[in-house]
C-alpha cells in the first residue's frame, strides 16, 4: 500500500497511542487512509464528546464533501505563498502546517454550522481525530512491515 507524502508527514507530526478500531472497518483501506476525516473516526469523536446523534450524519456528510477540496485548496494557497512550499525545493514543514490549517478550518466551520461552537471542544475533537488517524496510519505501516511489503 502506498502512503501519500502528506499522510506520512502527519504520522510524524502527530503523537501515538493506539485506539481500538471498529471491528467491521478496514482501518488500512484507502478510503480510511486517504482522507483527513475518516467517517469512523469522526463518529468516534462525535460519540466521545456527546454530540447529539441527530447531527452526526449532517456533520459526517459535510466533512466528507469538504475534504474532497483539500488538495485544490492546498495548491491554491501555496501558489500565493512566497516561496511556494511545493518547491523547488519542497518545504514539507510549511506544507504540513498549511494542510493542518486547511483541515482545521474545514472542521471548525462544519461543527459551527451544527451549533458546536465551543472552541476548546472543537480543538479537542480535532486533535483527537488527528491523533487517532496518525495511530491508524502507524498501525498500517507496522502491518505492512510485518507482511514484508
Amino acid at each position: 500500500m502506498r502512503f501519500n507524502y502528506l499522510t506520512c508527514l502527519m504520522v510524524l507530526v502527530c503523537s501515538l497511542g493506539l485506539q481500538a478500531a471498529e471491528p467491521d472497518i478496514d482501518i488500512c483501506s484507502s478510503a480510511e487512509l486517504s482522507v483527513p476525516f475518516p467517517d469512523s473516526l469522526v463518529t468516534q469523536a462525535l460519540d466521545k464528546f456527546k454530540i447529539p446523534k441527530n447531527e452526526w450524519s449532517g456533520i459526517i456528510g459535510d466533512l466528507a464533501y469538504k475534504q474532497t477540496k483539500v488538495e485544490a485548496l492546498m495548491k491554491e494557497r501555496a501558489a500565493k505563498m512566497n516561496p511556494n512550499p511545493y518547491g523547488p525545493p519542497p518545504k514539507p514543514v510549511t506544507l504540513s502546517k498549511l494542510y493542518r490549517d486547511i483541515i482545521y478550518e474545514m472542521f471548525t466551520t462544519t461543527l459551527n454550522q451544527f451549533d458546536v461552537n465551543d472552541p476548546a471542544l472543537v480543538d479537542e475533537m480535532f486533535n483527537n481525530i488527528l491523533e487517532w488517524k496518525a495511530d491508524r496510519e502507524w498501525e498500517c505501516y507496522q502491518r505492512q512491515q510485518r507482511a514484508g511489503k
